[in-house]
């Protein structure tokens, strides 16, 4: 009795320290399901909600299935709880890697956020990781339908991804594709972040005025 007890709390400890998964599908996903592999989420804002609400020490995983995945406000990651190695990871279902890999199975994350006044002009933010230890990796980023320029001097800027905090650490972003036109998507910066350990592995950037700010 005394080894069955002593397994079945090894049993029960290990899943207590399983990292936190979940899977968002924007073509079959709901926002009211569990977040796995069969009940997917629909939106990555729902994801992030969920995230931060979520005290456990743990790794995070949210995984995005192939299709467009279209940012309607900012979605903000602030529960700062992650360390080197219980990181947040935000990435593809099917990785560059992966034997069955195409450019069509890269996630499309597209920032159609309401404009906010910020520095030189009119700008939307889409994914904006105020915590440290995150990597985001796979995805494919456009830019915005909605932004061009007004004028000379007042620009409609948008930011797929931007972190603000000036004491965060350990931001990885891999393998992903900035992709933008002058005319039809224009994308301003690909990734604008103050802080600390800032890399930049992989990457392809494609019609960005600017890649990468740091």
């Amino acid at each position: 009795m005394i080894k069955y007890t002593f397994s079945f709390l090894l049993f029960v400890m290990g899943l207590s320290l399983q990292a936190e998964q979940l899977y968002v599908n924007p073509q079959n996903g709901n926002d009211a399901n569990t977040g796995t592999k069969s009940q997917p989420l629909k939106t990555i804002l729902e994801a992030a909600k969920r995230v931060n609400a979520n005290k456990e020490q743990e790794a995070t995983t949210i995984i995005l299935s192939e299709g467009v995945h279209l940012l309607t406000q900012t979605v903000v990651f602030s529960n700062d709880k992650y360390t080197l190695k219980n990181r947040l990871v935000i990435r593809a279902d099917v990785m560059p890697d992966d034997a069955d890999w195409t450019p069509q199975k890269m996630p499309i994350v597209v920032t159609a956020t309401p404009l906010e006044s910020g520095i030189g002009g009119q700008e939307a933010r889409g994914i904006q990781p105020e915590v440290s230890h995150v990597t985001i990796e796979g995805l494919r980023f456009t830019g915005s339908p909605d932004y061009s320029y007004m004028d000379g001097t007042n620009l409609r800027r948008s930011y797929p991804i931007w972190r603000d905090g000036k004491n965060l650490d350990d931001l990885l972003i891999t393998q992903c594709l900035f992709a933008g036109n002058a005319d039809v998507l224009p994308l301003h910066v690909g990734v604008i972040a103050n802080g600390y350990g800032l890399v930049i592995d992989h990457c392809v950037f494609f019609n960005c005025k600017i890649p990468v700010v740091f």
